[in-house]
């Protein structure tokens, strides 16, 4: 079943997917395991940019449904509000928000699953009542302190990764991201939540952490086969979409690195987290020899974020060599790089493409 109603939100139409079916959504079942023990997944999707809140009109639609199993809301939210009556509600992806405060949520006690990554998330707090809850996702959000797990005994899956307490938090006691993959136990996940409880980032390290421009790649985790990168603004979203919800850019005719051979992939998790700067410019070097279309996501990801500046340089070096029109944007927003070793050879993967384009209308 598929059914898709637009509704008029703050005077421009929107989509609202609605879905039941046994197969489970990629996004779902990577994360969370096998979930087809719970049959038909009844599923509403709400993904626009233009959504910063939850209006009146969508309140009525989801209460309509109150039955669902799985809302994923997308766009520029900043509260959480409105799902009080979705009390048979099990996956909530909130994800690739602006959400700043965890609220709203205490009606939802059957919850199994929780995505807020992504959002502007200050301090663990409201899920007291969410006592069923299994996976908690809260990377890349500004949390400085671990706290509000306590009644969280039944979780399986607990993700804190780019956050400011995640640095400290790893040093002193190997991590802040459990999996029940590679922990069997539930309960040694549940101790080991319990152990960080009221850990924060040590208050000396607070202002050099808040100024530091970029963060290193060590440890930064993509799955290839259910995510990509943007080849426009860099960013992960997932595999399967023909059309970036963070920047609208249209991958249609660029396939995911994910379809490739596994050279490519191994390659590319090198480029992304090896220790060493030369180790990941020799794997850009080579992805970039392949000049391949799918690698541009990739190559965007890291001239815009790699700590080295060799590394972005690299990564500006190969940009200029595959002539795609999106190599052109991306070297556009890389000449505001704070390196002049990378924003000369920007310069010269400008003038490349530039002359190809020239060339080409001739």
């Amino acid at each position: 079943m598929k059914v898709k109603k637009s509704i008029n939100y703050k005077d421009t139409e929107i989509d609202i997917k609605i879905k039941k079916s046994s197969r489970p959504p990629a996004d779902l079942s990577y994360t969370y395991g096998d979930v087809r023990s719970f049959g038909d997944i009844k599923r509403i999707y709400v993904i626009s940019r233009k959504i910063d809140e939850i209006t009146d009109k969508i309140k009525v639609v989801l209460e309509k449904h109150d039955d669902m199993d799985m809302l994923v809301i997308r766009g520029k939210l900043k509260k959480i509000e409105g799902l009080e009556k979705l009390k048979k509600l099990k996956f909530l992806f909130l994800n690739n928000n602006k959400i700043e405060k965890i609220e709203g949520l205490d009606n939802l006690e059957n919850l199994l699953f929780l995505d807020l990554s992504r959002n502007k998330i200050k301090k663990i707090e409201g899920l007291e009542n969410l006592r069923k809850l299994k996976h908690l996702d809260l990377n890349n959000n500004s949390i400085e302190k671990i706290e509000g797990l306590g009644n969280l005994t039944h979780l399986e899956f607990f993700n804190l990764f780019r956050n400011p307490v995640y640095k400290w938090a790893k040093r002193k006691f190997g991590g802040t991201s459990m999996d029940r993959k590679k922990y069997k136990n539930p309960q040694a996940i549940v101790k080991y939540c319990q152990s960080l409880e009221g850990y924060q980032k040590p208050e000396e390290e607070v202002t050099s952490q808040t100024i530091s421009p970029k963060m290193g790649f060590k440890g930064l985790n993509i799955d290839f086969e259910t995510q990509r990168f943007c080849p426009v603004c860099g960013k992960i979203i997932e595999r399967d979409i023909n059309t970036c919800n963070l920047c609208n850019a249209d991958l249609s005719d660029i396939d995911p690195l994910g379809m490739v051979d596994e050279v490519s992939i191994q390659l590319a998790n090198t480029a992304l987290t090896d220790p060493n700067f030369n180790v990941r410019k020799e794997a850009v070097d080579t992805l970039g020899g392949f000049k391949e279309k799918h690698n541009l996501g990739l190559l965007t990801y890291i001239l815009l974020n790699d700590p080295n500046e060799e590394v972005r340089k690299e990564a500006a070096d190969e940009l200029g060599d595959i002539h795609h029109p999106y190599s052109l944007d991306v070297l556009k927003k890389a000449m505001n790089d704070k390196s002049p070793i990378v924003r000369k050879e920007v310069i010269s993967g400008l003038k490349a493409l530039k002359k190809k384009v020239l060339d080409k209308k001739d």
